[in-house]
């Protein structure tokens, strides 16, 4: 072989080589060397990437940090020395942390110190003390904290760098960040991170970030990003929540910027604040992209400034501010009526549970509203249950498992107007208060105002057709029909009150007889009355609905009926009362009670929508005057 020949052969073997040896992974220049520098800090052994395996466990339950973290058994006790050994050896792919409190040092007090990841990893929080399979993050709380000593904080928890793949976050609390320094911290030769931006997580030139089942809460930037700082990187969030987090100038909770995409599916945005800038919730600069899908911004000094595209998709917004033409899709502007945004990890001081402060009240109108093809749905929500209820998924990062319920009986006179798309939707108002329940047959967009109407001196119709005593006019005010289901609620003194007069034949159903579910007629007077809803003879022709006894339903402790019916066409006033076919089936008079099926005969006076039939086999002699009274019939087969 020829010289030229050779100097070939060895030139392709060595970009042969190159190209099977793992890309040496990144370390932090400027951070503390216990932290993210390299080796693996804190008294730990020698170690080998070649050795390593592609796995860490971390275990703060440990004795010390002696372990290599190749098992569970010999787990490093902290965190950071497990990122150290991570961001010197590309082969590792996975962290494993059990419960716990950690946080970026030792004993130290250098507020440079912080969880720095710089390789494609999978950092898994939620395992069981002592180690496990499984993670679970509701009832093993993986806690990230700043806070290096009484009153000192780092100033960032967490720093993501310049990787070209993947990185995962899941089952993480980041909390007490405090960037409020001065100068910067050099992370690569000629890469600065500012002290005073992204509290919890600074993120810079990362192709695919991901945070999923985490929460960022008490952090705050002196600058901007008081949780997350966004530069030149594609981040996504799930069943993510951001509360109480603060900035002095832009971006409560995140601040994006330099080409930038956040994507944001399932999860809260609660009293974040910013100070002298903009974007309570978010602040996007000009080329950046933030993407809504399932989500809930409600509560923040508002929702986002900043010359960046915004799109929403399904989502409840607190105001109007400019999408910079992004679009808007099914977007409501309505308080999601949280259970109690001030105490977010609720009574059992535990996050992630079904008490939590931004869990959805039970008639909250983010309550079956999300769309179930949303990008990267998970399979489950926030606390680990099934991530779609009642074929439709919920709003935000919890998943409640019950339909839009009635919390208390409407008042007369009450009235609200809501955006109605598809699945089971409430029409609440304050308190989470329901008025009625709205289920479209096919998607719609359209906004449904209702009104209660109670008062027993406007209970007839035509003089003599009596009707409970609270009437719901629904009202579809984009102009088209609606197909679907409607429930309306009573409560059984309303039905007692009907039954005790004459006029009820058959009685509605109480408490004590639900067995008469099938003498209840919803009446139904298409189009919109005029206050007081009272049907006049110039409306047009009531329609009779006849709802199925199983879509009748009674709440012993609350004393709540429900109503359920079918509707189509356009929507109108509905009123709740009985109707009654008298049927002669004998032979003679009338007047003869003997001649009256059951000896119910009709006296004087047919009500409206009621009817006679006299059967083919009878024979009646009229002998005594009936006056029909408008759309009520006189039958003879």
């Amino acid at each position: 072989m020829d010289i030229k020949s050779c100097s070939r052969v060895l030139i392709f073997t060595f970009f042969l080589l190159v190209s099977v040896l793992p890309l040496k992974a990144k370390i932090c220049l400027g951070c503390p060397n216990d932290n993210g520098g390299g080796g693996s800090g804190s008294g730990g052994p020698a170690y080998s990437c070649d050795t390593m395996g592609s796995t860490i466990y971390v275990d703060i339950s440990r004795p010390n940090n002696n372990g290599n973290g190749k098992t569970w058994a010999s787990a490093k006790k902290y965190l950071h020395s497990a990122l150290a050994i991570s961001n010197e050896c590309s082969s590792i792919t996975t962290i494993r942390v059990a419960r716990g409190t950690y946080k970026p040092s030792i004993n130290g007090t250098n507020r440079d110190l912080t969880f720095f990841i710089g390789n494609n990893i999978s950092l898994i929080g939620g395992y069981p003390e002592g180690g496990g399979n499984t993670p679970d993050h509701v009832n093993n709380p993986t806690i990230l904290d700043a806070g290096l000593t009484e009153g000192v904080e780092a100033y960032h928890i967490m720093v993501i760098y310049d990787q070209s793949s993947n990185v995962s976050v899941k089952g993480f609390r980041f909390r007490n960040g405090f960037a409020e320094g001065s100068g910067s911290i050099e992370i690569d030769e000629g890469i600065n991170m500012s002290r005073q931006n992204g509290a919890a997580v600074f993120i810079r030139d990362n192709a695919n970030v991901v945070f999923e089942n985490c929460a960022f809460y008490s952090n705050i930037a002196l600058g901007s990003g008081g949780a997350i700082f966004a530069y030149a990187s594609t981040v996504r969030f799930v069943n993510t929540i951001f509360s109480d987090n603060t900035a002095g100038v832009n971006g409560g909770a995140i601040y994006m910027q330099t080409n930038s995409t956040i994507n944001v599916i399932n999860s809260t945005f609660s009293k974040n604040l910013y100070y002298s800038g903009g974007g309570g919730a978010v602040y996007n600069t000009t080329g950046s992209t933030l993407n809504l899908h399932n989500s809930i911004v409600w509560g923040n000094t508002n929702s986002w400034n900043g010359g960046g595209e915004r799109n929403l998709r399904q989502c409840i917004i607190q105001d109007n501010n400019t999408t910079n033409g992004g679009v808007r899709v099914n977007v409501v502007y309505q308080n999601p009526e949280f259970e109690n945004p001030d105490d977010i990890n609720g009574a059992d001081d535990t996050f992630f549970t079904n008490d939590d402060g931004l869990t959805l009240c039970r008639g909250s109108i983010g309550i079956n509203r999300g769309l179930n093809t949303a990008p990267n749905l998970p399979n489950f929500d926030i606390n680990n249950s099934a991530r779609i209820s009642n074929q439709q998924v919920d709003l935000g990062p919890y998943e409640l498992d019950f339909f839009p319920l009635y919390t208390g009986l409407p008042l007369d006179g009450e009235y609200t107007t809501a955006k109605v798309y598809s699945g089971r939707t409430g029409l609440p108002i304050a308190n989470c208060k329901v008025l009625a329940v709205v289920e479209p047959s096919v998607p719609i967009d359209g906004n449904i105002s209702i009104s209660i109407k109670f008062d027993s001196l406007y209970s007839a119709y035509n003089e003599y057709t009596k009707f409970v005593a609270r009437s719901y006019d629904l009202n579809n005010t984009s102009g088209d029909d609606f197909n679907g289901r409607i429930t309306l609620n009573f409560h059984n003194s309303d039905f007692l009150e009907f039954n005790s007069d004459p006029y009820s034949v058959n009685n509605l159903p109480t408490g004590d007889t639900q067995s008469n579910k099938s003498y209840l007629r919803v009446v139904k007077f298409p189009g919109s009355a005029i206050p007081p809803f009272l049907p006049g003879d110039t409306l047009p022709i009531p329609e009779i609905i006849d709802p199925v006894d199983s879509d009748i339903t009674y709440r012993p402790p609350s004393q709540i009926w429900t109503v359920s019916f079918e509707n189509s066409g356009e929507l109108g006033t509905y009123f709740i009362t009985t109707t009654n076919n008298y049927v002669f089936n004998g032979l003679g008079p009338f007047s003869k009670t003997a001649n009256w099926l059951n000896g119910l005969k009709p006296f004087g006076i047919l009500p409206s929508l009621n009817t006679i039939t006299v059967e083919s086999n009878s024979q009646c002699e009229i002998n005594e005057m009936i006056v029909l009274k408008p759309h009520s019939q006189f039958i003879v087969e």
